[in-house]
């Protein structure tokens, strides 16, 4: 074997090693994450452009699936790349689901089944619609901006290329919102809305190969 391929599987196996997650953790209970526009890797703030609920094939376990656009920082706000993270929703992880959800500001409402943002902007619109379209959606959930903007969380992309397992989300200090927790419960028994109907009787996480990641950013 030449020294380039030597060294190329030494760093392929580091990578997988470091996408592995903590040890002693139930790994089918961890966020996983997935790039689907051109490679990056590293730390990132990241805004929300649109989510689902689709169920985990063979495991009949909700998945909160959201696309969000890697930024650097607020000073530097140019689109790096765009990342899909799927959050599974147990019974051990709903409130730490709920409350990310809270922090990119859900409001609860999935769009355009329901009024509210982002009807009103007719840019703000066609971007969602044409997202939406991409992934094959017929609804999304809606992450409007607030006075300041867009809401931002920060993510390592721990991988360039496939999926990779992230840290388990933040536990929320207090009582999440009891209305965004059962708007959730309902969506994960019941995420027809969110697909054509043609798709709806077996939801499925959307096969997002490649997402321009200009699309929906302003």
């Amino acid at each position: 074997m030449s020294l380039s391929r030597r060294l190329q599987r030494k760093k392929q196996k580091r990578e997988e090693k470091e996408a592995q997650g903590p040890k002693g953790q139930d790994h089918r209970k961890l966020p996983v994450g997935k790039l689907i526009s051109p490679p990056v890797k590293g730390d990132f703030l990241c805004l929300p452009l649109f989510g689902w609920v689709a169920i985990r094939e063979k495991a009949d376990t909700p998945l909160v699936m959201l696309v969000v656009t890697l930024i650097r920082s607020t000073e530097d706000p140019t689109p790096r790349g765009t990342l899909q993270i799927e959050l599974p929703v147990w019974p051990e992880t709903e409130r730490a689901t709920v409350a990310a959800l809270a922090r990119f500001g859900w409001d609860g409402r999935i769009w355009p089944k329901e009024d509210g943002w982002p009807e009103g902007d007719e840019t703000d619109s066609q971007n969602l619609i044409e997202l939406m379209s991409q992934a094959k959606l017929r609804n999304t959930m809606t992450f409007p901006p607030d006075d300041r903007g867009v809401a931002c969380q920060s993510v390592t992309v721990a991988r360039a290329r496939g999926p990779f397992l992230m840290p388990p989300l933040e536990e929320p200090e207090g009582d999440v919102d009891p209305f965004l927790l059962e708007r959730l419960q309902a969506l994960c028994e019941d995420p027809k809305p969110f697909y054509p109907i043609m798709q709806a009787r077996r939801p499925m996480p959307a096969a997002i190969e490649r997402l321009d990641p200009d699309a929906g950013v302003q």
